[in-house]
């Protein structure tokens, strides 16, 4: 199977039914085979992949690795280095994502080099060309390939968090979220939209953007910039096998430094987990798997102790009858207040009155009564965090709905 124009094309349908030079293809084998080497060798003075508008499937069409990072990118008749090509310029929109996805045992990974007998994923934005010299963009013995966790910060001061999804014994490892001193809170190039699923037994973790224009859609990185304001990340976890444990793992977390909080909210349930003091989260698949949504919100805490309330969720128990439990999290250590208000702002309750809460996830529970001690009915209501530390205070509100 290849892409082509937005979609797979199958064997024995063209272009799948012979293989062209620069295009990437899937192959599934039951057992080891020998392939040999027949056909064409591709023009020592270089060679060109034209990239239409959306993905493309593309192919290494010489027997040595290309450096992705060396390679000119064509347009109107003007070449441009591959770094000015990730980014619009006065001469130019993006032409091209500046990542470099391929494919292994069942997942898609980074990469930073075009290897012989791999297929190579690239997000094209208008039609453009890729120009490969092989006299200079060969991958020499001397380049390094640097770490993913590392190289999507692309040089700039910040972190990194690696994001692993498994479910049905099927992997999708190489996801990112960050900061760095280098990207902004829109699309740029630390952003790495994501290949689309490929099979129908698959894991697939992406992070969604729907309000980027012509770069929206699902990514595999997503590096904001390390402004001081709150970051979220919308988290969508795919996996087909029913009736199996998924998994979504953070297993870096310990690495980043202490000055930044990382609250996960589960937006099916409201269940909320402090990422630096746990590893992962599970569910089941269920029946019919569905998307997972989670939210990601990282608050960066200056030496000042600067104060933000995030991941605020609230999970009715079981019972309905027997009490809310409101879950947020703190920067830094402060007094908080929470209040539940009603669906025209008026008081309902108070719960605690200023006492002080750690650093980090915190829950409340509200018996969904009234300061007076009646009842509430069933409806929208408001939860009010109210939070104090020192001559900062927060005031942050999440809707609910309780069902009798």
């Amino acid at each position: 199977a290849t892409w082509d124009l937005g979609g797979y094309i199958f064997y024995p349908s063209q272009p799948a039914n012979t293989f062209h030079l620069g295009r990437g293809y899937f192959m599934k084998y039951k057992n080891n085979l020998p392939l040999s080497i027949q056909g064409t060798s591709p023009d020592p003075n270089g060679f060109d992949i034209p990239l239409n508008p959306g993905w493309n499937l593309i192919g290494c069409p010489y027997t040595f690795d290309i450096d992705w990072t060396r390679l000119a990118i064509v347009y109107n008749g003007v070449s441009y280095p591959h770094d000015d090509a990730t980014h619009a310029t006065p001469a130019h929109p993006v032409l091209i994502g500046d990542a470099l996805y391929t494919f292994v045992s069942g997942g898609y990974v980074l990469d930073f080099k075009l290897s012989t007998w791999k297929g190579y994923w690239v997000r094209a934005f208008t039609n453009c060309v890729i120009h490969i010299n092989p006299a200079t963009d060969k991958f020499g013995r001397s380049a390094s390939v640097p770490g993913a966790g590392r190289a999507v910060l692309g040089g700039g001061d910040g972190w990194s968090l690696n994001l692993r999804l498994s479910a049905g014994g099927m992997k999708d490892t190489d996801n990112y979220i960050g900061v760095s001193s280098r990207a902004v809170d829109t699309y740029d190039r630390y952003k790495a939209m994501k290949p689309p699923v490929f099979g129908d037994r698959y894991t697939y973790l992406s992070i969604a953007n729907s309000n980027w224009a012509q770069q929206s859609g699902a990514y595999g990185v997503d590096i904001r910039s390390n402004s001081p304001a709150l970051k979220t990340w919308t988290i969508e976890a795919a996996a087909s096998t029913p009736n199996a444990t998924a998994t979504l793992s953070w297993p870096n977390a310990a690495t980043i430094g202490r000055n930044a909080t990382l609250v996960l909210t589960d937006l099916a349930t409201g269940q909320v987990r402090d990422m630096r003091n746990s590893s992962g989260y599970t569910w089941q698949t269920g029946d019919k798997p569905v998307t997972r949504q989670f939210k990601i919100e990282a608050a960066r805490t200056d030496r000042a102790g600067t104060l933000y309330v995030s991941g605020i969720a609230a999970q009715q128990s079981p019972g309905r009858s027997t009490g809310l439990s409101v879950n947020y999290s703190l920067s830094v250590p402060a007094d908080v207040e929470v209040r539940i208000l009603g669906g025209n702002g008026q008081l309902v309750r108070r719960l605690g009155s200023r006492a002080t809460r750690a650093a980090g996830v915190n829950e409340a529970v509200w018996d969904l009564k009234n300061d007076k001690g009646v009842s509430m009915p069933a409806g929208a209501y408001i939860v009010e965090i109210r939070a104090q530390a020192g001559k900062n205070t927060v005031r942050a509100a999440q809707p609910v709905l309780v069902v009798r």
